[in-house]
């Protein structure tokens, strides 16, 4: 299993925020993260509203590379918006550059189809499976092939679409969007995952962001303001200059405690440290996250900084201190943070 990617949505205030992490793009700058809690997948958090100006605009986040299998996972609510008569409403696309590939798409009788990319149908689920103003989770296998192509759906973690022998396409993937269908309407997106083969289903997967809550011992960092670190690092949103910490010494590091899991999750898939950082000298600056746990210290990798913030994804899909699976209460207690490097 190959698991690339994964994003709650919970720290972007707006559409330059997700325009900042260099995997996604927008074929509209009006695109919203959803901040009215009622409409969030569990209750909490955030969510990507495409609430775009008109059909076809998309959200488009982009592989590492061309691949000939893949898996997406996400998390959709149109929020009351009637699906399209069949073939139905696209509400996520595969392509190559732009070349589509195939589509998922949901019609007003509530089954879901995969068409290629003239909308032909390809392979269907049976109707009545969903319906507006509702989430549910989807998941997509799917392996590139002119002749031998294969599509697997998963609806809220049941299997609903097994389809081989199919015209998938000439070239392989490269990234997935998400569609404004219906212009000027919330269509939501949460809890999305990528995996660059066909055989990453995972089943239906929440993604929660955990926030600094306290220093450690590990508090060499300077602070713009205050006497307490993490608060300088514990917003939802990035807010650039505002509060930071900061320090040119090489070897420097501080590590925060973060706050508890929501909930007790039967399974922890990994484990995401961001980053969001800049120099502002002329010298070569690198820095790095550490993840502890238990007694065991795990390296992020080493990233080189410019003089504008860059965001820097860390994963860990198993637990340092135990090179297992991660559990709730490993989770819990972990801390993290920045170390200065060069």
């Amino acid at each position: 299993m190959a698991i690339l990617w994964w994003d709650g949505f919970d720290q972007y205030p707006d559409d330059a925020d997700v325009r900042a992490v260099p995997a996604y793009s927008l074929s509209s700058t009006s695109m919203d993260t959803h901040g009215t809690l009622i409409n969030q997948r569990f209750g909490v958090g955030r969510c990507i509203d495409c609430n775009m100006g008109s059909p076809a605009d998309s959200l488009v986040f982009t592989f590492p590379a061309a691949i000939v299998g893949c898996t997406v996972g996400f998390a959709y609510n149109d929020l009351a918006t009637a699906f399209l008569a069949s073939p139905g409403s696209v509400i996520m696309r595969l392509r190559n550059g732009g070349t589509a590939l195939i589509n998922l798409q949901i019609d007003n009788t509530g089954t879901i189809h995969i068409t290629n990319a003239a909308s032909a149908i390809l392979a269907s689920s049976a109707a009545g499976l969903v319906s507006s103003n509702a989430w549910h989770y989807y998941e997509v296998e799917a392996v590139r092939d002119a002749a031998a192509g294969q599509v697997r759906v998963w609806l809220d973690g049941v299997q609903i679409i097994n389809a081989t022998g199919l015209n998938t396409g000439a070239v392989n993937f490269d990234r997935m969007i998400w569609y404004t269908w219906a212009a000027n309407v919330s269509l939501l997106y949460d809890d999305f995952y990528f995996g660059n083969t066909a055989t990453d289903h995972l089943g239906d997967v929440r993604v929660d962001t955990l926030y600094a809550n306290a220093d450690t011992v590990e508090k060499d960092f300077s602070r713009s303001a205050g006497a307490d670190n993490y608060l300088l690092v514990d917003e939802a949103f990035w807010d650039a200059d505002t509060t930071y910490v900061f320090s040119s010494t090489v070897g420097h590091l501080d590590l925060y405690e973060f706050g508890n899991l929501a909930v007790t999750p039967s399974q922890i898939h990994g484990v995401k440290v961001r980053t969001v950082a800049k120099k502002d000298d002329a010298t070569v600056r690198e820095i790095r996250t550490q993840l502890k746990s238990g007694a065991t210290t795990a390296n992020g990798a080493t990233f080189t900084l410019g003089t504008s913030y860059t965001i820097k994804d860390d994963y860990y899909m198993t637990d340092p201190n135990t090179t297992a699976a991660w559990t709730a209460a490993a989770v819990n207690a972990l801390q993290v943070g920045p170390e200065i490097i060069t």
